[in-house]
Order: C-alpha cells, then structure tokens, then sequence
C-alpha cells in the first residue's frame, strides 16, 4: 500500500472554516516548511502548560471548547495546534508532518514563553497520542524530557487497530507501543471501555508498557468520541489528581485544584442518564 493511500485514509481533516475562538491564533513554521495555526489560553498563576494535539476529522475549531475548560478547572495554560493540512495549516497531513508540528509548537514554548521542559505537559486525544508520544520520547532521549504526558483514548500503533500480529509490521504508523520504551515521564492513560474505534485494550496495553505509571483513568460506559457531563468531569478528576500527584512544576508552585468544581447539579439531562454515567477507575 502506498504512502499516500495510507495516508489519506488515515487523516480526515474537517473541512476548512475560518476560526472562530477568541484567542489569537499564531502562525508557526515546521522544519518542513509548512505553516501552521496554533492558539495559547493563558490561566492566571498557572506554571504548568498542557500542549493538546486534537483528535481525527478534529481541528482549532471544535477542539476550543475543550481546551479552555481544561484550562479553567485544572488551573494550567493550554497550547493546541492544527496538524498541517488541518484547520487553515498549509501542506498534506502526514506521520512525518505531524512529528514536525509538534516539535514547532513546543520550540515556541520552550523559547518565546521561556518555559522549561518539565513545566511542558502533553495531552494526545486519539491521532494525537501519536505526536505527543513521539515529542515525550524525543525529549526523554535528548535528556531534556517534558514534563508528563497524557493519552486520551490512544492506539498502540495505527495499524494494531485493524489487526494486532503482536509486533511492529513493516510500514506501521505512529507505533506508541514502541515510543513508550522511550518515555520516562509519569504517563496518564484514559480510555472508555466501550471504545468501538480504537478497542479499550489498546489502552491497557499501553498502561503496561508505561515505566511511571499514574493510575488510569478507564471508564465503564464511555466510547470513542464520548464527551458527555460525566466523562468530562471523570477524565478532569483524574488529570488534576495527576497534575497534583506526578507534576513536579505544579507541586511546587500550584496549589492543588479543589475537586468540588468538577461536581456540579444534576440536570434534567443528567437524572434521565443516570445509568450511563461512567465508573472511573483510579
């Protein structure tokens, strides 16, 4: 199978719009040469940093919402990105592109922010678990390792998740299972059991690989693309408990976020779904 034919049907981008998120939108270019749009939420007092890497047929735009929450209840500053051919980045979306976005997105923390590596968290939904694995182990293997690194609804590699030989075929893309070797910051894994996209087994998988583990985030009654009130508030626990527990930069100058934030009245909504509201297994 050809590079390109792995690759356009690997990526879907949604179709490109303007950006619609009130944050400044900052141009960056690649070691490839391509331009891409990325947006900074600053938190007051924060010292820590998320870099968000989004998710498949996801951009700037549908990602925002999530990340200004993540900003808001866990106190941290948040860093995302459009993938090239993303969003309004230029180029066509590959594996080797998307290594080379987030190396431009965390240089541009690393030197127009003036951060230091550890204060550096990542977070990978789904496709972007690939590049912030890759980032994790790249850094870890320069001595200069981020901070910690968070999964959210990860592969082991792209091809395991139509069939797993157990091994690392030829051709394989994005193989975190491999990168985990690598990676020697405390990692936070967060998978719904329900998964029919990518099987929650991946996730255990990965969980076992991790060298510093953080208890993981797996939820009864939760699938791929579930962002539901109370999958939201179950993945927002575990990561504060997380950021609290295995982030040294947020140990030593944060105060831990109060819980309570993440518990608000039921709704009507809620009280009608009350039976598929997740167990979070911590």
């Amino acid at each position: 199978m050809t590079e390109a034919l792995v690759n356009s049907l690997l990526f879907k981008p949604p179709k490109a719009r303007p950006y619609q998120f009130p944050t400044r939108k900052i141009g960056l270019v690649t070691r490839n040469g391509e331009r891409i749009t990325a947006t900074y939420i600053k938190a007051r007092g924060a010292n820590v940093s998320i870099l968000y890497s989004h998710g498949n047929a996801e951009d700037l735009n549908t990602a925002y919402s999530w990340m200004r929450r993540i900003s808001r209840e866990l106190n941290v500053n948040v860093m995302g990105y459009d993938y090239t051919g993303y969003g309004l980045s230029t180029g066509k979306p590959s594996e080797q592109n998307c290594y080379a976005d987030i190396e431009a997105v965390f240089e541009h923390l690393r030197n127009e922010r003036e951060l230091s590596s550890h204060q550096i968290v990542l977070y990978g939904r789904s496709l972007g678990s690939g590049p912030s694995c890759y980032l994790a182990a790249k850094t870890a293997g320069e001595n200069e390792s981020v901070g910690g690194l968070i999964l959210h609804s990860p592969f082991t590699s792209v091809y395991r998740v139509v069939m797993n030989l157990g091994f690392t075929v030829v051709g394989d893309k994005f193989s975190n299972i491999d990168q985990m070797k690598k990676v020697i910051c405390p990692v936070l894994i967060c998978h719904g059991k329900d998964d029919h996209v990518v099987p929650f087994s991946h996730g255990v998988s990965l969980q076992e690989a991790v060298k510093v583990k953080a208890a993981p985030c797996f939820m009864e009654n939760v699938g791929h693309n579930d962002h539901g009130p109370a999958a939201e508030a179950c993945l927002l626990q575990s990561a504060n408990r997380y950021l609290d527990y295995h982030i040294l930069a947020r140990r030593l100058w944060m105060k831990p976020v109060s819980l309570k934030r993440f518990h608000s009245a039921p709704t009507q909504r809620k009280r009608r779904r009350e039976f598929l509201i997740p167990r979070c297994e911590v």
